[in-house]
């Protein structure tokens, strides 16, 4: 994704969803989950709740 001209990834790195650039750890032990677009905020929904990523 796009935000305020820098570009931000997703990836999984082990079990773990982490966002670059950078190294943010989002959240740990993740099995499986979906994103949700609601106007300008990016959520990410799993078993374990709702997320925003920013």
């Amino acid at each position: 994704m796009i935000r305020n001209n820098q570009e931000y990834s997703l990836i999984f790195s082990g079990d773990r969803l982490v966002q670059t650039p950078g190294y943010e750890i989002l959240l740990e032990s993740l099995d499986e989950g979906r994103f949700a677009c609601e106007q300008d905020t990016v959520w990410l929904e799993t078993e374990k709740g709702r997320t925003q990523i920013r």
